[in-house]
């Protein structure tokens, strides 16, 4: 990955609202040579986060462990997290995960 760290910053949102939430940014992975393949995934696919959500990572609008083909530099996608489930209460809620990328 061409950016270290990704952080999708959902700000404040209303309890009711919070299930369906959504939040994209463009992320970059990094190749050198022509044609190489990879994919991208985390374990759990699922993200379990705090106040009871969950959140589910899509590239391109595809589900993880879908196979890119690259070129040389930083191959540009637009990674989406959305959030699922209803919050134990109003306020923070937090998690972390590993984007691995495998080349094939």
């Amino acid at each position: 990955m061409s950016e270290p760290s990704i952080t999708f910053a959902f700000g404040t949102i209303k309890k009711e609202d919070a299930s369906g939430a959504s939040e994209t940014r463009d992320v970059g992975v990094m190749c050198v040579g022509k044609n190489i393949n990879y994919t991208l995934s985390t374990t759990p696919v699922k993200i379990i986060l705090s106040n009871n959500l969950e959140a589910k990572i899509t590239v391109d609008g595809a589900e993880l462990g879908k196979t890119f083909t690259g070129s040389d530099g930083v191959n540009k996608h637009s990674m989406t997290v959305t959030l699922s489930g209803t919050p134990d209460s109003a306020g923070a809620f937090s998690g972390t995960a590993v984007m691995r990328v495998t080349y094939i």
